[in-house]
């Protein structure tokens, strides 16, 4: 780094910018800022970068490439979909993996946190959801997929009500470097099997026996997962697509201790690519929920996690992915505004008293135009202007307070990105920064301060003039295929959105999010608890629909393009002005979604319930229900069944259950009595074997629960 007289900017208090007449300008910030870290010994980011033993600094990268199948010397791939790869790079190779001829962009992971801040009826989607001439829609036969932090396991409401196993088909800890337990390709952290779990929960720790447990009671994944797929065996109140199977990885960052729940964009992308691998190898549908995010990056679904996603949507119909909107819209953490040429704007950056982490704000605009930054500190020491293409150090005495870096020409749009990243000696009290548009066109822009969660109560945030509301969304929730989630309040009378729920649109002006579901508050599975717990959030509305779209599946006799789906749920969106920035295009309206894919279907607004027309059969109480299977099951002394409640509910709805025929004779037609082979043979003559007459008996107790079959 050079720090000469002409490579120097000297300001009062000897706060000063350095000069960076290095290699690594013209990099993805990130990546410059790791490199020069690392030179300057400073710590790095180990949510995005490890140091393997002795080893080489190793950092999580996603990388674009000319020629997908062409090896790139010193990148190691992981998982590669359609011209975008997974991998790591050596820190001291960065430059030369970002030069080689076939690299089109190379980008550092970014920090990816959990978003936190009476639902299924108003979402129309009360279990059993649907009755179709071939069972209840409950998910079954479709894996739900949760990429999250904190998952309880051992909660009777991800187990099964006769013989207490568990629903969870895999569980991906990632935390953790290569073991014999990593799944392939990944090479790192440890996946639990069924069998593993089901052998977890017969002792008496579960969570001791797996080595694996939710951070904390009331974990965030616990909850998110129970919206979705929940069965309300332990809380009486079922999620969305309570019979679907569960695959579920546990985002980390495997150096950081138990309680920090960080993971980063690089394993975000692998997380989802081995849930759609793993329904992949069980020929089944599958949709996932992601219920985290930040708010940082270009929010114009150009990054490299969202172009990923949007490719393995592209690549198989029966997928879909869920995304949270995002809780930042009160975080004053956005402003933008067009600045004509030759003229500024300033912005109020204020980092509070108490606040000793680092801080960080991004400010992207278009690459048409060229603009300057100059940020002045809280005692007035004025570092700057920082013009295109440069790279600065913040020092004061020698001492590494910051960094200013101006990246012309991100390859994945174009546009250019101001990147100012403070250290907690910086200083406090409010900063301010100059941008001036210097070049021969008007300079539109937009600011994010990065999200700061290492302890709630010291986000940095904007001026009371400089905050705009819209264009809000999370860092992953603006790709053009997956389904952004908004949060609206289920129990207030106009179903209002959350005040926190973030706004759209994207900064291209993309009509993001697509819908909203509710969120705001909801009750639902609490980690190490066996209970329940309330959280709000649009991380608890995105499963919703995540949980919809899962019973959609299970009905369309076909398969479903990811086009199919989202059209299905924003068509069917009840609306009251068309797309808006909080809402979307509406709220969620699951009934609608599946006439939206050609099914007759009738809503009991009474109940929220909604049926198929010529159904037979529809439970006007769903715990009722399940209690009524349970009888049924105990009175046959079945302990574990080869089917679902989905299967059950069908048997006990159809024909008459009735004991011998009016002629006398056993067994009576199967087309009368609507039973399975396996529950008719064993009687002679008069007689009915004694299964069928306790399965009779069995009807008694679950008829009250039963509406009579339709005319």
């Amino acid at each position: 780094m050079a720090n000469s007289k002409g490579n120097s900017k000297r300001n009062h208090n000897d706060l000063r910018l350095v000069n960076v007449r290095h290699g690594c300008r013209g990099l993805d910030p990130r990546l410059q800022e790791l490199m020069l870290r690392a030179k300057e010994s400073q710590r790095i980011d180990h949510t995005i970068a490890s140091v393997l033993g002795d080893g080489p600094v190793e950092v999580d990268v996603m990388a674009r490439l000319h020629e997908p199948r062409k090896k790139v010397a010193g990148l190691k791939t992981y998982t590669l979909v359609k011209d975008i790869v997974t991998g790591t790079v050596k820190l001291d190779e960065v430059e030369k993996v970002r030069g080689h001829d076939n690299v089109a962009s190379l980008k550092a992971a970014t920090r990816i946190l959990p978003g936190l801040h009476e639902s299924i009826p108003n979402a129309k989607a009360s279990p059993p959801f649907v009755t179709l001439s071939s069972g209840v829609l409950t998910g079954r036969g479709v894996v739900v997929g949760v990429v999250d932090f904190g998952f309880d396991f051992a909660h009777g409401n991800f187990r099964h009500a006769v013989d207490g196993t568990t629903r969870i088909h895999s569980l991906w800890n990632q935390r953790g470097g290569p073991s014999a337990g990593s799944p392939k390709p990944y090479a790192y952290g440890t996946h639990y099997s069924r069998s593993e779990i089901n052998s977890a929960l017969t002792s008496g720790d579960p969570y001791r026996s797996l080595g694996y447990a939710p951070y904390q009671r009331g974990a965030h994944g616990t909850h998110v997962l129970d919206i979705a797929a929940g069965n309300g065996n332990w809380t009486g109140a079922p999620g969305v697509a309570p019979d679907a199977e569960l695959v579920l990885v546990e985002l980390s960052a495997w150096d950081y201790g138990q309680a920090d729940n960080f993971g980063n964009s690089r394993r975000l992308a692998e997380a989802v690519h081995f849930v759609f691998e793993t329904a992949a190898q069980q020929q089944k549908s599958c949709v996932v929920n992601i219920s985290l995010g930040t708010h940082g990056g270009p929010h114009d679904g150009s990054n490299l996690v969202e172009q990923y996603l949007d490719n393995l949507l592209e690549k198989h119909n029966d997928r879909a992915i869920a995304v949270a909107a995002g809780n930042s819209r009160l975080h004053a953490s956005h402003a933008s505004g067009r600045i004509a040429k030759q003229k500024s704007r300033k912005l109020e950056w204020i980092v509070q008293p108490n606040d000793d982490t680092e801080n960080e704000i991004e400010i992207w605009y278009r690459g048409r135009g060229e603009a300057s930054a100059t940020l002045t500190s809280p005692t007035g020491a004025i570092l700057g202007p920082v013009k295109l293409g440069t790279t600065w150090s913040i020092t004061q005495g020698g001492k590494q307070l910051g960094r200013m870096i101006h990246r012309e020409d991100d390859p994945n749009n174009g546009d250019h990105q101001i990147n100012i990243s403070l250290l907690p000696d910086a200083g406090r009290g409010t900063w301010q920064i100059e941008i001036h548009a210097i070049g021969k066109q008007a300079v539109d822009f937009h600011a994010w301060i990065e999200r700061d969660d290492y302890r709630r109560g010291i986000q940095s945030f904007l001026g009371k003039n400089d905050i705009d509301q819209e264009n809000t969304l999370g860092s992953i929730a603006c790709g053009e295929l997956t389904i952004a989630v908004a949060s609206h309040q289920p129990r207030h009378p106009q179903q209002a959105t959350s005040v926190f729920s973030a706004m759209g649109p994207t900064r291209e002006g993309g009509e993001k999010p697509e819908l909203s579901a509710p969120g705001d508050p909801i009750t639902a599975a609490s980690s190490l608890s066996g209970g329940a717990t309330t959280m709000s959030g649009t991380s608890m509305a995105s499963p919703h629909v995540a949980g919809i779209v899962a019973l959609m599946m299970q009905g369309f006799d076909g398969q479903l393009s990811i086009g199919d789906i989202r059209g299905a749920l924003i068509r069917s969106a009840t609306s009251l002005q068309g797309w808006d920035p909080v809402f979307g295009h509406g709220r969620v309206n699951a009934a609608g979604a599946l006439q939206e894919l050609g099914l007759s279907v009738e809503t009991h607004s009474t109940r929220f319930n909604v049926i198929v027309k010529n159904s037979r059969m529809m439970s006007s109480d769903y715990k009722a229900l399940t209690n009524a299977l349970r009888t049924l099951r105990s009175i046959l002394g079945i302990n574990s069944v080869d089917g679902s409640a989905e299967e059950w509910a069908q048997l006990i709805s159809t024909g008459t259950w009735a004991p011998p025929t009016s002629s006398g004779t056993w067994p009576p037609p199967i087309s009368s009595i609507g039973m399975p082979p396996r529950l008719v043979g064993g009687g002679t003559g008069t007689q009915p074997p004694p299964i069928a007459s306790r399965v009779h008996e069995a009807r008694q107790e679950i008829d009250p629960w039963l509406r009579p079959p339709r005319p």
